[in-house]
C-alpha cells in the first residue's frame, strides 16, 4: 500500500477513534486484518458493537477482495442485518485512485459527522453498490444507523 493512502486510513482510523471505536481494529488493520462489527446485546439490554477479524467470514473475505479489484482500498467494515434492506456488509473504503484523493478531505468531513463511503453488498437481494452509510459508535464498535 502507498504511504499517502496508508497515511490517509490512519487519518481515518483518527476520526473513528474520536467517536470511540476501539483502538485494536487500527491494530488489526496495521497488521494486514481488516475488522467488520456486528451489533449484540449485553444480558440486560443495551446494544453493542462487537468487533470481529474479517476472515471469521469467508464471504465477507470475498467482498474485501472485490472492493479491492474494483480498486478501492477497504479499511473496516459494518454487518448488518435489517428487515427494510436485508443482510449487508458495508464495506469503508478509500480510493485508490490518484485522481479522487482530492475528495478525501469531503470523506474525512463527512465521517466526522458520521457517515462513510462505503462498498456495500446486500446478501439478501444480491448486489452491491457504493455509496454513503450512517453510523453511530456503541461500545468500540460501528453500527450502520441508515
Amino acid at each position: 500500500m502507498e504511504q499517502r493512502i496508508y497515511d490517509e486510513v490512519m487519518r481515518r482510523f483518527d476520526i473513528l477513534e474520536s467517536q470511540g471505536l476501539a483502538d485494536e481494529v487500527r491494530e488489526a488493520f496495521k497488521n494486514g486484518t481488516v475488522c467488520y462489527t456486528e451489533k449484540g446485546r449485553f444480558p440486560w439490554g443495551q446494544e453493542i458493537g462487537i468487533n470481529w477479524p474479517i476472515s471469521r467470514e469467508p464471504r465477507f473475505e470475498r467482498i474485501i477482495q472485490e472492493a479491492q479489484a474494483d480498486g478501492w482500498i477497504p479499511f473496516y467494515a459494518i454487518h448488518a442485518r435489517y428487515q427494510e434492506i436485508g443482510d449487508t456488509l458495508s464495506v469503508f473504503v478509500i480510493s485508490g485512485d490518484e485522481a479522487d484523493s482530492e475528495a478525501w478531505d469531503e470523506d474525512r468531513d463527512a465521517l466526522k459527522d458520521r457517515y462513510a463511503m462505503t462498498y456495500t453488498q446486500n446478501f439478501t437481494y444480491g448486489f452491491s453498490e457504493c455509496g454513503d452509510i450512517a453510523y453511530d459508535i456503541l461500545s468500540g464498535g460501528a453500527v450502520r444507523t441508515a
